[in-house]
C-alpha cells in the first residue's frame, strides 16, 4: 500500500506509514507497480498546486492509477488513468467516463478530527481494475455500518422561525435513516431531506423550549456513542466536538445549545 505526496499533510503521511504498514510514498512523476498496475503520483495540497504538477505526467501503458491529493475530479478524470484516487475533498463522489475511466473521492474516514461544521457519513471505496481491459470496479463501503461501526458524526442547529413565541425548527444533519431511530426514542416523524454530501437532514418542529431541550436530550442519548460537531464558529475556543453521552451534563448541555443557534437554514453544501 501506499500514498502520494502532499506537504501539508506530512504528518499524517508519516502516521499512516508507520501504523497502517504503507511503504512507499510518490511524489510528482514517480511510480509504483503494484498487481500488475502501475501507480503514479501527484503532489499539491492545492487545486493550482496539483494542476500545475499534473501537466507533465501522462498515464504508462496498460492498467493505471492516478494517485493526488488536491487535483480536481474533473482534471483527472481527463487526465487518461484508468482510476484517479482522489482526496482533499471530504465527502465520497464516484464518477464515471466510461467502463475503464473513474475518477473517486473516499470521504474521510472518521472526522472528530475534521473541525466543527462538517457532518458527513464516512466512507472507504473498494474496488479492483481487470488488468486485462482497463475496466475499474468500485464502490462506497460505509464504515458507520458493521462490521466496522465507526462512530457517526452529526450535528445540531436551531432555527427559529417565531423568535418571540420561542417556537421554530431543530435539524438534526446526517440523522440516522433507519425508521427506528425515531419510532424507538418515541420522537416525532420528522421531515427527512437528503443533502448533497450523501446524509439525510432531519427536520423537528418545537413550539416552546422545553420541547426543543426535551428533543436535543433525547437526540443526544439515542445517539451516545456518536460525535457532535458544533456550527462553524469564528472563534475556535467556542466550538464543540463531543461524543453525546458527553453532552448531556448540564454544564455541557448549555455550552452546546449555544453553538446550535442560527438564523438561516445550514449550508451543508461545502466540498471540502
Amino acid at each position: 500500500m501506499g500514498v502520494a505526496g502532499t506537504r501539508g499533510h506530512d504528518h499524517l503521511v508519516t502516521a499512516a506509514k508507520k501504523n497502517l504498514g504503507w511503504n512507499w510514498l510518490l511524489e510528482t512523476g514517480q511510480q509504483h507497480e503494484c498487481g500488475g498496475v502501475k501507480v503514479v503520483g501527484v503532489n499539491g495540497d492545492s487545486e493550482k498546486e496539483s494542476a500545475a504538477e499534473a501537466r507533465s505526467i501522462s498515464p504508462p501503458t496498460g492498467p493505471s492509477i492516478l494517485v493526488a491529493h488536491a487535483l480536481k475530479l474533473e482534471t483527472a478524470l481527463n487526465m487518461g488513468f484508468n482510476y484517479c484516487a482522489l482526496g482533499h475533498i471530504h465527502w465520497a463522489r464516484i464518477e464515471r467516463r466510461d467502463q475503464a475511466h473513474v475518477a473517486a473521492h473516499p470521504g474521510h474516514l472518521y472526522s472528530y478530527w475534521d473541525g466543527s461544521g462538517k457532518a458527513w457519513p464516512v466512507f472507504i471505496l473498494e474496488g479492483a481494475i481487470d488488468t486485462k481491459d482497463g475496466r475499474v470496479m468500485v464502490e462506497r463501503v460505509p464504515l458507520e455500518d458493521p462490521p466496522f461501526n465507526v462512530p457517526a458524526t452529526r450535528q445540531l442547529y436551531i432555527d427559529y422561525k417565531d423568535r418571540a413565541a420561542k417556537s421554530g425548527e431543530l435539524h438534526l444533519v446526517h440523522a440516522p435513516y433507519q425508521p427506528w431511530f425515531y419510532l424507538d426514542a418515541k420522537l416525532p416523524t420528522p421531515k427527512l431531506v437528503a443533502v448533497n454530501t450523501g446524509a439525510l437532514r432531519a427536520t423537528f418542529a418545537y413550539e416552546n423550549l422545553l420541547v426543543r431541550d426535551s428533543l436535543v436530550r433525547t437526540i443526544l442519548n439515542r445517539c451516545e456513542n456518536d460525535i457532535f460537531v458544533s456550527l462553524a464558529q469564528e472563534d475556535q475556543s467556542k466550538r464543540v466536538i463531543n461524543y453525546g453521552r458527553n453532552l448531556l451534563g448540564d454544564d455541557e448541555f448549555s455550552k452546546f445549545m449555544t453553538t446550535c443557534i442560527m438564523q438561516e437554514p445550514n449550508k451543508q453544501t461545502s466540498d471540502k
